[in-house]
C-alpha cells in the first residue's frame, strides 16, 4: 500500500472524532462522533496546517474578490493586531474546527498557540457539541483546566 494511503487510513483510525451537524446554539456545530479523551487535539490532520499573516486591505480593498467571498473571509478568519490570519490551504480547505460554536461560560475546548489549534479541556462524550471561547483566541492558554 502506498505511503499516502497508509497515512490516510491511520488518520481515519486514530484522528477522526467529529462531524458537522445542525446546532441548536447557532446554525452548524461540531459534534463528537465518539468519546474524545481530555488533552488531545480532535482536529489533528496529517496535512500541514499553517496560517499566513497579511494586511487585510489586500483582501477587503481588492475589487477582483467578490463581496460574498470577502464576507466569508470576514466570518471565518480573525484580524488580530491589524493583520488578517488566513489559512494557507484557503477557504476551500478549512477543517471542521472553524465551525465550532462559542461558549464563554462552558467551553470544552482550549485554544492553543493563539487559536492555531485546540485541545479538549475535559473528556467529551459521543454526541456532545464542542465549544470554544472565541474571546481567548489571542491568549495562549498554557494549562488544561
Amino acid at each position: 500500500m502506498d505511503d499516502h494511503i497508509q497515512a490516510l487510513i491511520k488518520d481515519l483510525e486514530e484522528n477522526v472524532y467529529c462531524r458537522l451537524r445542525p446546532s441548536s446554539v447557532s446554525g452548524v456545530g461540531v459534534f463528537a462522533i465518539r468519546d474524545i479523551p481530555k488533552g488531545i487535539n480532535p482536529f489533528k490532520n496529517f496535512l500541514s496546517f499553517h496560517f499566513s499573516d497579511l494586511d487585510p486591505e489586500l483582501v477587503f480593498n481588492n475589487d477582483r474578490i467578490d463581496p460574498a467571498v470577502k464576507e466569508l473571509v470576514n466570518d471565518m478568519y480573525g484580524i488580530g493586531d491589524g493583520r488578517l490570519n488566513l489559512w494557507q490551504g484557503g477557504l476551500n480547505g478549512i477543517d471542521i474546527s472553524f465551525f465550532m460554536n462559542h461558549s464563554e461560560k462552558n467551553p470544552n475546548m482550549l485554544s492553543k498557540e493563539s487559536g492555531e489549534y485546540f485541545i479538549t479541556a475535559r473528556e467529551i462524550k459521543k454526541g456532545e457539541e464542542l465549544f470554544a471561547d472565541y474571546g481567548v483566541y489571542a491568549e495562549n492558554q498554557d494549562e488544561i483546566s
